[in-house]
């Protein structure tokens, strides 16, 4: 891994001061979110954030997802955004991140979280799929055209009825019909 990969992502992150005001409506985040960007390179508070994201992820999948605050999504895909990173730092469990980085933007919110946010997402989607070899198109098989059998049956075969006309002329008479 390149170290000037590395470090564009890092320079990526938010400051304090870009995401603080978020950071108050939610104290029990504020102190690891703030310590975790003051040391990004220490693996202690990794087991903290992801103990955060969890207890976020159950209060923002408890009740109605439309009553949740923006900015308490915003603090979930932020914490993702640490971890993610730590994740990238230290090398583990590097194929986590794409999901949790899903996440971050399904079930968070990063618009207007801080300014890099989208440019956060674009490298560590571009450095993970080169460093993890995830490919972007999946080839599948493609299934010849199957031909329809023609075959002899006493039930009578329709091509799309009305409903009306199914309904009298089958389902009534409780006749079967293909």
């Amino acid at each position: 891994m390149s170290d000037s990969i590395l470090e564009e992502i890092k320079l990526l992150l938010p400051s304090i001061e870009d995401v603080e005001g978020i950071l108050e409506l939610y104290p029990p985040g504020q102190f690891i979110i703030e310590s975790s960007l003051k040391n990004l390179e220490n693996l202690d508070s990794e087991d903290l954030l992801e103990s955060l994201r969890l207890k976020l992820w159950e209060s923002i999948n408890t009740g109605k997802f439309s009553d949740v605050s923006v900015h308490f999504r915003q603090i979930y895909s932020l914490t993702c955004f640490l971890l993610i990173y730590k994740k990238i730092f230290y090398r583990d469990s590097m194929e986590s991140c794409f999901e949790i980085l899903d996440f971050s933007i399904l079930i968070g919110s990063i618009e207007n979280l801080y300014k890099n946010a989208s440019k956060f997402v674009d490298k560590v989607t571009e450095f993970l799929e080169e460093e993890i070899g995830q490919e972007k198109n999946i080839d599948f098989p493609i299934i010849e055209k199957l031909e329809r059998l023609n075959f002899n049956s006493d039930i009578p075969i329709e091509n799309c009825p009305s409903i009306e006309s199914f309904y009298k002329q089958y389902f009534l008479m409780e006749k079967p019909a293909l």
